[in-house]
């Protein structure tokens, strides 16, 4: 269920995460960066949008990917951080207190940028199991702004103190 809240806002009560990557895989837009901010991640096997198939798509076209997430402790979230660290394009960073769930699409035209934040993580369990609420902000209107700093504040975190990096992302030539 996603309730309007103008046209730049959604409140998404159903499968928020999941309605994130369907419509990064879904609208194809012209990615600049994509920002995952989650204190735990999965592989997502056995749902539609599985992590090795994101990074796959992304590595194609030579997005960066950062993402700050809790260092693994349990299977799942080793075995998501274990597909993230195959890939070139995504830097990894770990921050025990990352509480917060933030996903951004940074786009070349900043009308087709969006983001979510709200309660999912990046796991199976969020996307198939758990109740959820998350916003979805588009780069229309007054959206572009809130998605401009929900932007930099992701990247903000990757500097924060108690944060370390497990994958450097090497800088390179965007075509």
């Amino acid at each position: 269920m996603s309730i309007p809240v103008h046209q730049f806002a959604q409140i998404v009560t159903d499968r928020p995460v999941e309605r994130f990557l369907r419509k990064l895989f879904i609208s194809q837009p012209d990615l600049e960066t994509l920002v995952i901010v989650s204190p735990f991640i999965g592989s997502l096997a056995g749902t539609r949008f599985e992590l090795r198939q994101l990074c796959e798509r992304l590595i194609r076209t030579n997005t960066p990917v950062y993402v700050i997430t809790r260092e693994p402790v349990d299977d799942y979230h080793r075995e998501g951080v274990a597909v993230l660290l195959r890939y070139d394009n995504v830097e990894v960073r770990y921050n025990p207190a990352i509480h917060a769930k933030l996903y951004v699409c940074w786009t070349r035209e900043v009308a087709e940028a969006f983001a979510l934040f709200g309660s999912g993580n990046l796991t199976y369990t969020s996307m198939q199991r758990n109740i959820e609420l998350g916003m979805m902000v588009f780069g229309n209107g007054p959206g572009r702004d809130l998605i401009s700093r929900l932007y930099s504040w992701g990247l903000e975190l990757r500097t924060l103190a108690g944060t370390t990096v497990a994958k450097y992302r090497k800088p390179t030539r965007r075509i």
